[in-house]
């Protein structure tokens, strides 16, 4: 086998070039195995989370690992075919996105390695199927975010996608930006131009860059020589190589009041929004008005407006653009009083000595947290214990993942079942809902634990605050059915035992249930 790097845009070449063989995939101690034929992916090894099947009750006998025998199993179980071939297409999706985002994930390439017998191509192309994978990484905000220190930089095709007439699975607005960069553009300019003035178009637009650059169709443009030189005379604690102006060919660039210009851009995107605009927060826990940001702004921007470099050269206009810029996007998120309080929260818990998380990893942990869910209810556990484990550590104060982790890892039989009813029991809820996820947890663990009626309990206690909640309600279902054998068993000498009278009273607790229901 060959090593293939990067894996994922290798990946892709291979797929459109229409190759045959056995890529293999390493993540994190995991090997799994895609069989390609003629471009078409025919199997998937190694993956049991591969298919996840929303709304049917099958999913626990899918998860085996083999694609083909788990699109026959649920097709068995009365699953529409193509259903079942697109939830194998996103699945694929989902882990394709899982090796572009980890920096450790290799690959290595087996040629000529036919697919098994009886093996069919799944109909869903490889880059819709990772379109689907990395929107459900990433929001937006988190791509933009990502992104923001290269939106300066020159983007062009890269050779793999010169051949624009093969894009499919590439959405319109993929294909454009392809169009739109033959001849390269400033990703900044790019992004401006396919948004093209109207709001809505701003998450499709950077879910289809994020595509484009993730996969290598889309590339930065490398970094001259003239550039390097200017870089030099930077101290290297502020060089930053991946955000270079476009300041190759330019015999001025090197002036020293544009190498400070540069450095100052490169200070302002490594700086604190309320920094960067010079405003000092005496006591965070009284708030800010809005237009104190907007006064600071006018002040700090009085040092890079265009207006005052008017007649200066080129090299030195755009370098005060960028900082102009910069503190302009710091200004428009001050301005939101969510972005505004969080950031004055933050710098609060800076003073208190405590870790502060940030914004775009909150939101990656609610991200992982959601997919380990997902996995959950489809009894992978082991997948949901993974991402669980990763939320946790994007957001060490998010408490329901460190409950699913906790729980998920007694399931899996890693931690004793008592040690982690303990635990989920010195987890305090903030709101209602979280005290029925705890109530959930807990009461699953009491059933392992043989605790059964105390484990009812929980459920009922559950029942009383949501009523529709289905794992409750089939729980106590399940346990009004057997009742009828329990009282049997129980009964001595014809008269009933007290586990006979909680079920008769139970019976009747499961009938209020079903009236407030109106079942």
């Amino acid at each position: 086998m060959v090593p293939v790097s990067p894996p994922l845009p290798e990946f892709l070449r291979l797929s459109r070039e229409g190759a045959t063989g056995e890529l293999w995939f390493r993540l994190r101690g995991r090997q799994i195995g895609v069989s390609l034929h003629q471009g078409g992916v025919m199997q998937v090894v190694g993956l049991p989370e591969l298919i996840m099947l929303e709304g049917h009750r099958l999913t626990a006998s899918v998860n085996t690992g083999d694609m083909l025998s788990d699109i026959g199993t649920a097709v068995a179980g009365g699953v529409p075919p193509d259903e079942a071939m697109d939830a194998a297409g996103w699945g694929l999706g989902r882990f394709l996105t899982r090796v572009a985002h980890d920096d450790d994930a290799t690959a290595a390439w087996d040629e000529g390695v036919e697919p098994p017998k009886g093996a069919f191509p799944l109909p869903m192309p490889v880059l819709k199927s990772l379109a689907k994978g990395l929107s459900e990484a990433r929001t937006p905000d988190m791509v933009q975010q990502h992104w923001r220190n290269k939106t300066v930089l020159v983007v062009r095709p890269s050779d793999m996608a010169k051949d624009l007439g093969n894009t499919r699975g590439l959405s319109p607005v993929a294909a454009r930006a392809l169009n739109l960069a033959s001849g390269g553009e400033v990703l900044a300019d790019l992004v401006e131009r396919l948004i093209g003035g109207n709001p809505r178009r701003r998450t499709k637009t950077w879910w289809a860059i994020d595509l484009l650059l993730e996969t290598g169709l889309l590339v930065f443009q490398e970094v001259s020589a003239a550039q390097v030189e200017i870089e030099d005379e930077f101290d290297e604690s502020d060089v930053d190589l991946e955000t270079k102006s476009d300041t190759a060919d330019d015999p001025l660039a090197a002036d020293p009041a544009v190498v400070r210009m540069h450095r100052q851009y490169r200070k302002l995107l490594k700086m604190r929004p309320l920094a960067a605009l010079e405003i000092k927060v005496v006591n965070p826990e009284e708030g800010l008005k809005v237009d104190v940001v907007r006064e600071a702004f006018r002040r700090a921007a009085k040092k890079y407006h265009p207006d005052k470099f008017t007649g200066e050269h080129a090299s030195l206009r755009r370098a005060a653009a960028l900082c102009f810029q910069v503190l302009g996007e710091y200004k428009s998120l001050m301005e939101e009083p969510r972005h505004l309080a969080m950031e004055l929260e933050r710098i609060a818990q800076e003073r208190k000595g405590r870790a502060h998380v940030k914004e775009d990893d909150r939101v990656k942990a609610k991200v992982l947290y959601n997919k380990g869910n997902s996995f959950f209810r489809n009894r992978a556990y082991g997948a949901a214990r993974d991402a669980f484990a990763e939320s946790v550590i994007l957001d060490p104060d998010f408490k329901m993942a460190r409950a699913r982790h906790t729980h998920c890892r007694a399931v899996l039989k890693e931690i004793p079942y008592e040690k982690a009813y303990m635990a989920l029991n010195e987890i305090e809820a903030d709101n209602v809902g979280e005290k029925i996820e705890l109530l959930f947890l807990t009461a699953w663990l009491l059933k392992l634990l043989g605790r059964e009626q105390d484990a009812i309990k929980q459920y009922k206690a559950i029942l009383e605050r949501n009523p529709e909640h289905r794992e409750a309600l089939r729980e106590v279902r399940l346990w009004e059915k057997r009742a009828p054998e329990r009282s049997s068993t129980s009964r001595r000498g014809g008269k009933a035992t007290k586990d006979a009278k909680e079920d008769t009273a139970s019976s009747g607790f499961f009938r209020s249930i079903r009236k407030r229901r109106g079942s």
